[in-house]
């Protein structure tokens, strides 16, 4: 596994402008399966194309999930039994963000939320998730998903899971679980599910993104034509390219 630490949010993001790499947190997008965006922004981004699509609203979301992520830990530590571990502290640089790669596909890459050491000692991923979504996960704590069959979606939603199993195939480690904040009973409550190493759902995770990345983000080539706005403003571009008006002297009247 290949460690890189940042001491600043801004090296980080820095760091993932990569045209080539593919992040866990994009891997649901590149497949088609994220219903927060879709392979055309994300090629459009990676090429240098792309424009910033989101909404306020999707910015006020994202910054409320990054604001919640520690609440989301911390009730999930008290939960589950297990004892949270920060990435950068775990890589003895606390306090840093944490970027991980895998010497056998180095193009793919995560940034876990936390690590966390369960009650026999066994260390794993952990993912924060504020979607407040309870109708998307299960209503029991602590759900164990030994491989990933239909129905499987039913516990937990699918897009989280393609990160989940990514974040599994960079570091080897035995589990990953995914937990959220959702609502009950008039608050909120927490749930998680426990994805295990599951090796065919990884291998065909990194081979589907592997043939992506090699047509669209190496190739060049975009994505196959779909409704989505990335989509509508490259075909613009091809089909209406800008046109230079030609150049001509100014009327008696214009030049005054």
């Amino acid at each position: 596994m290949i460690v890189e630490t940042f001491p600043t949010r801004a090296a980080w993001l820095a760091a993932r402008r990569n045209p080539h790499a593919i992040g866990a947190s994009e891997a649901a997008v590149a497949l088609g399966v994220s219903p927060y965006s879709d392979p055309w922004a994300l090629w459009e981004r990676k090429v240098g194309r792309g424009e910033d699509d989101r909404t306020p609203d999707d910015v006020e979301a994202l910054t409320r999930g990054n604001r919640w992520e520690p609440a989301v830990l911390a009730e999930y530590e008290d939960a589950s039994g297990g004892r949270v571990v920060e990435p950068g502290a775990h890589f003895g640089q606390r306090g840093h963000l944490v970027t991980l790669s895998n010497e056998a596909f180095p193009w793919l890459r995560s940034s876990p939320d936390a690590f966390a050491v369960d009650r026999w000692g066994v260390l794993g991923h952990v993912e924060a998730k504020t979607a407040l979504d309870g109708d998307a996960w299960t209503d029991d704590r602590g759900v164990i998903i030994d491989h990933w069959t239909d129905g499987s979606e039913t516990l937990v939603p699918a897009h989280y899971a393609v990160q989940a199993y990514v974040q599994l195939a960079v570091t080897g480690m035995p589990w990953n679980d995914l937990c959220a904040l959702v609502p009950h009973r008039g608050w909120l409550a927490v749930r998680w599910v426990r994805l295990m190493r599951d090796e065919a759902t990884q291998n065909a995770l990194i081979e589907a993104l592997a043939a992506w990345r090699s047509r669209h983000l190496v190739g060049g080539e975009p994505p196959p034509v779909d409704g989505s706005r990335a989509c509508s403003r490259h075909l613009a571009r091809l089909l209406d390219p800008p046109k230079k008006r030609p150049s001509r002297a100014a009327t008696s009247e214009e030049a005054v």
